[in-house]
């Protein structure tokens, strides 16, 4: 199980960490200096949303198992609710907690403001994407952060 592998959760929740410094820094880059950047951004922070944001989504789902056990396809399709979320995230900071809950607000600010943002098949990111793009980015790894911080410090697995 994933959440008894805490050397790769911390690695993972490192990676989340600086991958959403990465992306508020293209964010205001974007913003302050509007220009186009190369496809290769969007390829490497595509890659470390593999990184950060499907072992999120692996542990919770890794934690619905566990804490509902077996059941069927129709209950599983609920999804976690808000009192199994917050158990999910209890061993997280308080700072990644506000920080996930930030990254949603940002995330609707750059829905409003930037819309969907539409990859083309030429070399460049358009310029008046890129303020976009570093938000949506950022949203994502911030959301992960207190999933896999919460599991990296709890004791054992979900399953003890």
């Amino acid at each position: 199980m994933l959440s008894e592998r805490k050397l790769v959760l911390r690695a993972a929740e490192v990676a989340a960490l600086v991958s959403a410094g990465c992306a508020l820094g293209l964010a205001v880059y974007g913003h302050v200096r509007p220009g186009p950047l190369p496809d290769l951004v969007a390829t490497a922070g595509l890659a470390l949303l593999m990184l950060t944001f499907l072992p999120a989504c692996v542990l919770m789902g890794e934690y619905g198992r566990t804490a509902r056990g077996d059941r069927s396809g129709r209950q599983w399709a609920s999804g976690l609710n808000a009192g199994e979320i917050a158990e999910l995230i209890r061993w997280a900071p308080r700072f990644y907690k506000w920080a996930a809950a930030a990254g949603v607000l940002m995330a609707v600010g750059a829905a409003l403001r930037y819309g969907s943002i539409q990859l083309s098949g030429d070399s460049m990111i358009r310029p008046e994407d890129v303020t976009g793009i570093g938000l949506y980015f950022a949203m994502f790894y911030l959301l992960s952060l207190p999933m896999l911080a919460s599991a990296a410090r709890m004791r054992g697995g979900y399953d003890a």
